[in-house]
């Protein structure tokens, strides 16, 4: 039988969380060594951790959601520390208070930064991880990615109301993403289903946005807002 060593991460000063959810802190070695009257201001109070799940969702649902949350928010952090530091030049450095050999001094800045990009890409692997254990769709396999929350659970009865007034209306969805990124992906089957349902003359909803590609983002501000312009157009195109 094959053994696999897993490498468990925790957060540091909490030490178990209690029945009500509440995080339990364990004092440091290096607070614990500050005496008491010199102490103040340095602890932290404990967050409100109180969650209420919604009742349309099961606690299976209501974990995988908070859980996908988490991943979200660390890779969105995994992301925005690897930009930073890959942004950063390596020559051509202009302006009156350039340091001496600005090279190193950028080389070591973005190798520190890229240590903490390190760190967020284990905190995501360890959702995952957790994801995986419990059952649920891993982050980047969901068919929502990126998730956005006030889409699921989808809903189906307030669409079906608001576009049941407006029988000879066209449907249109417009995002910033690209078209194979999203909620695209995820919405266009269910406003489907919704229109399919419903005594209206379209039956598809029509698409406006950018062009599928592999980045979120064209990296050209003026690219940028031509797109910007053009989605808005198609958008309110009859």
């Amino acid at each position: 039988m094959r053994v696999r060593n897993v490498r468990l991460f925790s957060i540091s000063d909490v030490a178990r969380t209690d029945r009500n959810l509440q995080p339990v802190p364990e004092r440091s070695p290096a607070l614990a060594a500050i005496p008491s009257a010199e102490r103040i201001g340095l602890e932290l109070p404990l967050a409100d951790a109180t969650l209420v799940k919604p009742a349309e969702l099961t606690w299976w649902d209501w974990a995988v959601f908070l859980l996908h949350t988490a991943a979200e928010i660390e890779h969105a952090l995994l992301v925005q520390y690897l930009y930073a530091a890959y942004s950063l030049a390596d020559h051509d450095f202009l302006g009156p208070a350039v340091p001496r050999h600005p090279g190193d001094v950028t080389r070591k800045w973005r190798q520190a930064i890229v240590e903490i990009a390190r760190e967020e890409m284990a905190h995501l692997l360890t959702v995952q991880n957790l994801l995986k254990f419990i059952g649920g769709p891993l982050n980047f396999d969901r068919e929502d990615f990126p998730f956005l929350a006030f889409l699921y659970p989808f809903p189906f009865n307030a669409l079906a109301k608001v576009v049941q007034r407006y029988r000879n209306a066209e449907i249109v969805w417009c995002q910033e993403e690209p078209q194979n990124m999203g909620a695209w992906n995820f919405v266009d089957r269910r406003i489907e289903q919704v229109l399919g349902g419903l005594d209206v003359a379209a039956k598809r909803p029509r698409f406006a946005g950018r062009a599928e590609a592999a980045s979120p983002a064209t990296g050209l501000f003026k690219r940028h807002v031509e797109e910007q312009a053009q989605l808005v157009d198609e958008a309110l195109a009859a």
